[in-house]
């Protein structure tokens, strides 16, 4: 039994500036409290986020200690990232079948180690929430999973699919002296490059470009096994029990992104990134700009000053209004069974989160990532171990809702949790309209029966349909 991790795959990180990682990168670890169980686990596969273009399932950033406090097996995973996992030129989106594969020896393998091949939960964060997306929708990982927890993603969200995949790539391989055609013969001389130089390549992207580019594309259906060949927008996702939330302040990602931030060049050089793709705009057209002036105008006129509605335009534009469209979606399916469970995430806790460990801030709300450090160990944080008697608190709740839905399909089976956690419902008045209610994941656990974001989602909702692709 191997005891040492294995390699990350090969990145650029974008805060340290530093290539990191080997080719021979595809492990996944296994963490159990007990192989001789008396009953097989429940198994939770983690899939990291970092935008396709960063992270690993390496314990210095998704530690197992938290976690096997409940009766789990845990897995993490690694798979191909950038141009080496998303390079589509004949065949394409290999970090989504590195996932497959990795799936496939769960299914293999995981009753050797205490798991349940028949209760698999996948989870994920970011870019991990996105993967997991896909394989939902994906026929080639159909019976590989049984439930699911995104977090904070979805292959909504702008910076998650890419329909055109294939030029933006090449144009981040022209450069590589691999000639002007696009055939085997320089698929082949891409492959054999020094890894070093690929990588590179990528890192010459802008900031902006890194955004939204590498990401999961479409597939022609004429090639070997495709993965992809629907927009993620055209495919409603499996009839299996589902959970997603997000965090009160997403867009505080871009305090690191897109440091030094200035909020006034967003609000008026930057737009293309605050006008999703959802509403269905060519770029560069009158009705894009009408769009935009209204974006701009009702972010402006919200409470706060400057930095705070910047942050609730960027948390909405680039995660919110995709992972709500998605709930909405998902329920409005009319022979779904299976729940879908909908989360905030606003506990300000000491545990440091991604973000704020690399941009202090004094800001109040929760960050992208801010949930992490409660179900990990994770190095860039202050010692769960440590860590004030309420957080400790905070941590044994959330773990539970997590354990429980992996093993039941339901966060709160029983009175044990304190709080009934509803599902996402039609309305009783409309059955046309979805009540996104949530449970808020904060001091104390509060459902709410009424839709998240209300205010601000109604708006988008207008927009979405006045431009024809309105989900109520």
């Amino acid at each position: 039994m191997a005891t040492i991790e294995g390699s990350d795959c090969p990145q650029y990180n974008h805060i340290t500036r530093l290539i990191s990682g080997s080719e021979d990168c595809l492990f996944l670890n296994v963490y159990t409290p007990q192989i001789n169980s008396k009953r097989p686990l429940p198994v939770m596969v983690w899939i990291h986020g970092g935008g396709m273009v960063e992270g690993s399932s390496s314990v210095q950033l998704t530690g197992p200690e938290i976690l096997m406090d409940k009766d789990i097996v845990l897995v993490t995973l690694n798979y191909r990232l950038g141009l080496l996992g998303l390079f589509n030129l004949l065949q394409g989106n290999y970090a989504i079948r590195d996932q497959i594969h990795a799936l496939k020896w769960v299914q293999k393998n995981i009753a050797a180690f205490g798991g349940n091949p028949n209760s698999v939960t996948l989870f994920g964060w970011n870019a991990g929430a996105a993967s997991i997306h896909y394989l939902l929708i994906s026929h080639l990982a159909k019976g590989l999973y049984h439930k699911a927890i995104l977090q904070s993603g979805c292959a909504l969200n702008d910076w998650a699919f890419q329909e055109h995949g294939f030029e933006v790539y090449g144009r981040a391989v022209d450069n590589l002296g691999c000639g002007d055609s696009w055939d085997e013969e320089k698929l082949n001389c891409v492959r054999g490059l020094d890894i070093q130089k690929l990588v590179n390549e990528a890192s010459a992207l802008t900031v902006r470009e890194r955004r939204r580019y590498p990401a999961v594309s479409l597939e022609s259906p004429y090639t070997t096994a495709p993965l992809l060949f629907f927009n993620p927008e055209e495919v409603t996702l499996p009839d299996v029990p589902i959970m997603t939330g997000l965090t009160t302040h997403e867009g505080m990602i871009d305090m690191i992104l897109l440091r030094p931030l200035n909020v006034a060049k967003e609000f008026t050089e930057n737009r293309d990134f605050y006008v999703p793709r959802l509403l269905g705009l060519k770029r560069n057209t009158p009705q894009f700009e009408k769009v935009w002036d209204k974006i701009s105008t009702y972010y402006k006129s919200l409470p706060g000053d400057e930095m705070e509605q910047y942050l609730m335009m960027a948390s909405d534009a680039e995660f919110t209004l995709g992972v709500d469209q998605l709930v909405r979606r998902t329920v409005a399916k009319g022979n779904r069974r299976s729940p879908v469970f909908y989360y905030q995430f606003s506990f300000n806790g000491s545990i440091t989160s991604l973000i704020k460990s690399r941009v202090p801030t004094n800001r109040t709300g929760t960050s992208h990532g801010d949930d992490l450090g409660y179900l990990f160990t994770m190095n860039i944080s202050d010692s769960w171990q440590r860590a004030p008697a309420r957080d400790r608190a905070f941590i044994s709740q959330i773990t539970t809702l997590w354990a429980n839905f992996a093993e039941k399909g339901n966060p709160t089976p029983d009175a044990r949790s304190g709080v009934k956690w509803l599902p996402v419902r039609k309305s009783s008045n409309d059955p046309d309209k979805i009540v996104t209610s949530y449970l808020d994941l904060g001091e104390k656990l509060v459902m709410t029966d009424r839709s998240l974001n209300d205010k601000r989602m109604q708006f988008w909702a207008k927009l979405l349909k006045e431009n024809s692709v309105y989900i109520n």
